[in-house]
C-alpha cells in the first residue's frame, strides 16, 4: 500500500477525493481525533462497512503509522477502490499543525510512561538473572 503525507491527505480530503479512516480503538480516539474521519478499529475490521462515496480513496491511519503498515494488506482488502496509508499517523498529522479534536487523555495515554518503566525494570531483572 502506498503512503501519503499528512498534508497531502488533508488536501485530498478537502478536495473531496478521499476519506480518512482511523483504525485506532475507540478509547484512543477519545483523546485525539480528526474531525470527519471514519472509525474502523482493527479489532472490528470485518464488521465495518467501508463503502465510500464517489469512489473516494481510503486514507488509513493509526497513532504512529505502525499498525496501519502492519495491517496494510487486510485494510486494502476492505475497500474496493484505491487505498493508501498516512505517513506517521495522527501523531504526524498533529505534528504538522493540522486540525485535531483533543479530548481527555485516555487511560493508556496516562499509563504509557509507567508501563514503559515497568517493562524496562522487568527486562533488566531478567537480564541480570540470566547473567548471574
Amino acid at each position: 500500500m502506498k503512503s501519503v503525507s499528512p498534508r497531502q491527505a488533508m488536501r485530498d480530503v478537502e478536495a473531496g477525493k478521499a476519506t480518512l479512516v482511523d483504525v485506532r480503538e475507540p478509547g484512543e480516539t477519545a483523546s485525539l481525533a480528526i474531525d470527519g474521519a471514519m472509525l474502523c478499529p482493527l479489532s472490528r475490521l470485518g464488521q465495518v462497512d467501508l463503502t465510500l462515496p464517489n469512489n473516494q480513496t481510503a486514507i488509513f491511519f493509526c497513532r504512529s503509522g505502525m499498525r496501519t503498515n502492519m495491517n496494510s494488506g487486510r485494510l486494502a482488502s476492505l475497500h474496493s477502490g484505491k487505498s493508501v496509508m498516512m505517513d506517521g499517523g495522527i501523531s504526524a498529522w498533529a505534528g504538522n499543525d493540522l486540525p485535531v479534536i483533543r479530548g481527555k487523555a485516555g487511560f493508556m495515554d496516562k499509563a504509557r510512561p509507567v508501563l514503559f518503566v515497568v517493562g524496562a525494570v522487568l527486562l533488566l531483572s531478567a537480564v541480570m538473572s540470566a547473567i548471574n
